[in-house]
């Protein structure tokens, strides 16, 4: 992406104050020039709009706004989204650290016609490790086959950028399905998505952070895999400019999911294990044909 485009960064917050600083910094000292920052608290009770007040006092590019109620989320996201005016948006959680070329490196890595574009990231505790190795385990998915997100994301928020039009397409935002799903299974039915194969991403953990504590346990996982596919599932059959192949595709599945009973489907069973490469593609495996077929069963046991 060679000519200068209008490039925004929406921040949404809510009880950071012991993280903020530090992402904030990461973003004003870029290395490519952003042209709007969005901040939206979502009406936090510690000190992080304050601290925002201070930080931000005197910028005339940052806009911020605060939440008369907490929206939550994913709603809080659409409403930063929504206020955004760039032409390229980029989404930043309040907890995380930027590489300080992050946003250069992508826009100038950009490949058209892709609508979005994401970057590798690494977990971190205290501090940003001297010599990071990347997630071995995840695969970098890229392209325009939206079978590949039919179960599973591995495209987090933090680190995509994707073009303004992408918006049109997804809101508002479907409840109970996480926002960065959405923003990357509609960009790969228009136009797809690119990866770079650089760590540019260092995303903090701990108790309070929304990413970890929404993969507690296999247990956990597994029950909100079955309910979020009940939501997505109903939402994926509908994505603008789905090719009649992944419409026929969303629709058996859809349908084949939702006449699921009690037990074993063994049609469900069929159809999963036929298209195992694609839906189970988010993950390196070591065996692939008894993951695959464990996998299989897992989901098409109710």
């Amino acid at each position: 992406m060679v000519n200068k485009i209008k490039l925004t960064v929406v921040i949404c917050t809510y009880n950071g104050a012991k993280y903020f600083k530090e992402q904030f910094e990461s973003i004003i000292n870029q290395s490519y020039p952003i042209d709007e920052i969005i901040i939206v608290d979502d009406n936090s009770i510690d000190e992080t709009f304050s601290i925002i007040e201070e930080l931000t006092k005197g910028k005339e590019c940052i806009k911020v706004f605060r939440n008369e109620t907490n929206l939550g989320y994913n709603k809080n996201f659409e409403k930063g989204l929504q206020l955004a005016t760039g032409d390229i948006i980029a989404i930043c959680d309040q907890d995380d650290i930027w590489h300080l070329d992050k946003l250069k490196i992508q826009i100038e890595t950009w490949t058209e016609p892709t609508l979005l574009t994401y970057c590798d990231t690494i977990p971190f505790l205290d501090k940003i490790p001297s010599n990071p190795e990347k997630n071995k385990i995840s695969c970098r998915l890229k392209g325009n086959n939206p079978k590949q997100l039919s179960v599973f994301n591995t495209i987090s928020g933090h680190t995509v950028l994707f073009k303004r039009e992408l918006l049109q397409l997804i809101l508002p935002f479907i409840e109970d399905v996480y926002y960065d799903w959405l923003l990357a299974i509609t960009a790969m039915c228009n136009g797809g998505i690119s990866h770079i194969s650089e760590i540019l991403v260092y995303q903090r953990e701990h108790a309070q952070n929304v990413t970890i504590k929404k993969n507690l346990s296999k247990s956990v996982v597994l029950v909100k895999d079955k309910f979020l596919l009940t939501k997505q599932l109903k939402y994926f059959r509908t994505i603008p400019n789905l090719t009649q192949e992944d419409q026929h595709f969303f629709d058996l599945f859809n349908e084949l999911w939702f006449e699921r009973k009690i037990g074993f489907n063994w049609n469900l069973f069929l159809f999963i294990f036929k298209n195992r490469k694609d839906i189970f593609a988010y993950k390196v495996r070591k065996f692939p044909f008894f993951s695959y077929l464990k996998h299989s069963i897992r989901f098409a046991t109710n």
